[in-house]
C-alpha cells in the first residue's frame, strides 16, 4: 500500500509545482510548450535509451510484454472503433484519444509501486519500452501521415517513423544492449543527466496546463473522457488479467504485476505528445487528471486483493 500511496505523491507534488510556475508566470507565456518539447525531442529519448542500453533484453522481451501489448490493443481498438466510426472524431485526435485509454503512468508511478509493493524495479520496464518503442512512435507516425496526406510512396511512409526521436533513442538502445562491451561511462554519464528531466519536465507542463484551463470533464470532451475513463480504468486491467492468467499462463507475482500496471492511470507522457501533436490537448489533460483519481482505488484494492 505505501508504494502505492507514495508514488501517487511523489506525482501530485510535482504537478503542483507545475501548477504554481504557470500562476506565477515563471517561465513565461510559453514555457509550458517549451517544457512539452524538452521532454519529447531530447530527455524522453536520453531516457529510453538509458533503459534499453542497460537492461536485460530477456527480461524485456518475455510473457509480460505480450500482456502489455495484449491489453493496449485491446482498448485501443475499442476506442478508435467508437470515437472514429460512431462519433467521426478527426484522425489525430483519435490517435490521442487511443493513447490516453491505454498508455498507462509506467515510470514516475510505476517504478515506485514496483520497488514497493514489487520488490523489482524490473517488472515496469516491458511497460515502459513498449510505450517508449512501440506506441508512442507508432502513433506520433500516424499523426505526421495523417498530416502529409500528399506525400507518395514508401520513403514518405517510412520517414515520419525515422525521424523520430524516440525511435532513433530505442534503435540505439538495442544495438547498444546487444554488443558485448557496455556504453562509455563518458557517453552515458550525460545521458543519464538529460533522462533525469524526462519525468520531471513533463510532470511540470502538465501542472502548468491546470492553471486557467477548464474544469476537467468539461463539455466538449465529456463523452471521449467518460469512454477513456472506461478503458483505461476497467477494460485494461481485466483484459491485463484475463491475456495473463488464460493466454500466456502467468501466475502468482507476475500476474499480480501484470494486472497492476494495466490498472495505472494514464501517463503524463501522453499531455507531452498531444503538445508536439497540437491536437487533443484537453483530451489528453482531462483524461490524466480523472483516471488519476479513479484508479488510487482500484489499485489499492488490487494490492489488497491479489497480494
Amino acid at each position: 500500500m505505501a508504494g502505492v500511496l507514495f508514488g501517487f505523491g511523489v506525482i501530485g507534488i510535482v504537478i503542483f509545482v507545475g501548477y504554481a510556475v504557470a500562476r506565477r508566470r515563471v517561465l513565461g507565456p510559453d514555457g509550458q510548450r517549451t517544457l512539452a518539447k524538452l521532454a519529447f525531442s531530447i530527455a524522453m529519448p536520453a531516457l529510453l535509451f538509458t533503459q534499453i542500453a542497460t537492461a536485460d533484453l530477456g527480461r524485456i522481451f518475455s510473457r509480460s510484454l505480450i500482456v502489455t501489448a495484449g491489453s493496449v490493443v485491446v482498448v485501443v481498438a475499442l476506442y478508435v472503433a467508437v470515437a472514429r466510426f460512431v462519433w467521426h472524431r478527426p484522425a489525430d485526435e483519435v490517435i490521442i484519444g487511443s493513447l490516453a485509454s491505454g498508455y498507462v503512468n509506467g515510470g514516475n508511478l510505476g517504478i515506485p509501486i514496483a520497488v514497493y509493493v514489487l520488490g523489482s524495479a524490473t517488472y515496469a520496464i516491458p511497460v515502459m519500452l513498449w510505450q517508449l518503442c512501440v506506441l508512442a512512435p507508432a502513433s506520433m507516425a500516424i499523426i505526421e501521415r495523417l498530416r502529409n496526406r500528399d506525400a507518395r510512396g514508401l520513403r514518405a511512409v517510412v520517414r515520419p517513423v525515422f525521424r523520430n526521436p524516440l525511435v532513433i533513442a530505442a534503435a540505439a538502445g538495442i544495438a547498444a544492449a546487444l554488443l558485448p562491451w557496455g556504453v562509455p561511462e563518458v557517453i552515458m554519464q550525460p545521458l543519464d543527466l538529460l533522462a533525469g528531466l524526462a519525468v520531471p519536465s513533463a510532470l511540470l507542463a502538465f501542472g502548468m496546463s491546470l492553471h486557467g484551463g477548464s474544469v476537467p470533464g468539461a463539455a466538449p470532451v465529456r463523452p471521449a473522457i467518460f469512454a477513456i475513463v472506461i478503458l483505461k480504468n476497467i477494460v485494461q486491467p481485466a483484459a491485463a488479467y484475463a491475456v495473463a492468467r488464460y493466454g500466456v499462463h502467468l501466475e502468482g507475482v507476475d500476474l499480480f504485476a501484470a494486472t497492476l500496471f494495466a490498472a495505472l492511470p494514464t501517463a503524463q507522457n501522453v499531455f507531452v505528445y498531444a503538445m508536439r501533436a497540437g491536437t487533443g490537448v484537453q483530451l489528453a489533460r482531462d483524461s490524466i487528471v480523472i483516471t488519476s483519481a479513479i484508479s488510487i482505488p482500484i489499485v489499492v484494492a488490487l494490492a489488497a486483493v491479489m497480494v
